[in-house]
């Protein structure tokens, strides 16, 4: 399934979940205003888990998640209008108020849940800089990080860049690698390190081709103290940056974001691990993927900086 088609379902589930909702909540219930009032926060917290977690407001912009927001609160407002006939506390309220708390208790734990990240105890500094980003995949679970089931890349993040109107793109889905923001972005390194491995021979690909053989694409490893840091999908350079031993200090210009690997647009891949091996078949994708913050910050899936 393309990712154009994968986005764009992901877009019109919380807008069927908040006609649903406003099926729902507008009809007039004889369970009480007090659980009408649980109701109606559950479905709220539903749509906020999907349109948070999952609705790539990326692609039409952050001020469309706004205008959102504030659709459902008017559509929580309209409902309770038509409730307002009935008793807060009418025969039999307890138990569709208890039924109602389960649920909303429910998707509330889901929420946290798939917020959730691994305590962290390194620290590295963006690696994009004077611009906002937005988490694509990122955090402790298969749910909001596809990274999750390989060990390496367990906590691994991506992420692209924003710009004008909060999108990452400046159409929906541009055929054309300039049309991406992220694309040719600077970036610096996370950490004062020495280069143990730099690969730069991938042109980039158009957007929606992929290269299953070489993963990582154009990529660069830090070692940083005990610690390792890869960036992947890089853009290929006419005049490589770095090479293998090189020294580079926190915030040194290290590569640019592009599209290749294994990428279906243009994104930075980053993750960190420990114990890479270079005699390890797989190197640089090896070693053991640990959890660490950006910036003091857990990145997760949807996550707007």
């Amino acid at each position: 399934m393309s990712s154009t088609l994968i986005g764009t379902i992901l877009l019109l589930v919380p807008l069927t979940l908040l006609v649903v909702m406003v099926l729902v909540l507008r009809q007039r219930m004889r369970i009480g205003r007090f659980a009408w009032t649980l109701q109606a926060a559950y479905w709220a917290v539903v749509i906020h888990l999907f349109s948070g977690r999952y609705m790539p407001w990326y692609w039409i912009g952050e001020t469309s998640r706004l205008a959102f927001a504030i659709i459902a609160v008017l559509v929580v407002v309209f409902c309770y209008r038509r409730q307002l006939h009935q008793d807060w506390f009418p025969v039999g309220w307890f138990w569709n108020s208890v039924a109602f708390a389960f649920l909303l208790g429910c998707v509330v734990w889901g929420d946290m849940w798939l917020g959730a990240t691994a305590d962290a105890h390194i620290d590295i500094d963006s690696p994009i800089k004077g611009t906002p980003y937005y988490v694509v995949q990122g955090g402790n679970n298969r749910l909001t990080n596809h990274h999750h089931r390989d060990p390496v890349q367990r906590h691994a993040v991506d992420m692209v860049v924003i710009g004008d109107g909060g999108k990452r793109a400046s159409s929906f889905y541009p055929s054309e690698l300039n049309g991406y923001y992220s694309f040719n972005f600077p970036l610096n390194a996370p950490c004062a390190g020495v280069v143990k491995a730099v690969f730069n021979r991938l042109d980039d690909l158009q957007p929606g081709h992929m290269d299953a053989q070489n993963i990582a694409g154009n990529h660069v490893l830090i070692a940083c103290d005990k610690f390792f840091v890869l960036l992947a999908h890089l853009k290929k350079e006419p005049n490589p940056l770095l090479k293998i031993g090189d020294s580079v200090e926190l915030g040194q210009l290290v590569g640019h974001i592009g599209n290749t690997g294994n990428s279906t647009e243009p994104h930075l891949h980053m993750h960190v691990v420990i114990g890479a091996n270079e005699t390890d078949a797989a190197y640089p994708l090896s070693g053991v993927g640990v959890p660490f913050t950006i910036n003091k910050r857990k990145m997760t899936r949807g996550k707007f900086d």
